[in-house]
């Protein structure tokens, strides 16, 4: 659960809802269960997608500094003299 950033009240991350969705049993609308869910398996949820997320970030970074390379080799081919 994280602090919700318009009134303070707590909600769940996604991480923890969607692990939430997945413990539940739904056979129509007014059947359906949940498996309960301790705050230690919800906050284990939650370090797994912060973990995630770093990882995301990561990923994003190194895609930007390749497509800087490419482009900055691009451009060494572009303005080289062509020798004909």
């Amino acid at each position: 659960m994280v602090p919700s950033k318009t009134d303070g009240r707590f909600e769940f991350a996604a991480a923890a809802a969607t692990k939430l969705l997945k413990s539940m049993t739904v056979r129509s609308k007014d059947d359906y269960t949940v498996d309960r869910l301790t705050l230690e398996r919800v906050q284990e949820a939650i370090a797994l997608a912060e973990k995630a997320l770093g990882s995301g970030e990561q990923i994003l970074l190194n895609f930007a500094r390749v497509r800087t390379a490419f482009d900055a080799k691009r451009s060494v081919k572009a303005t080289a003299p062509d020798d004909v």
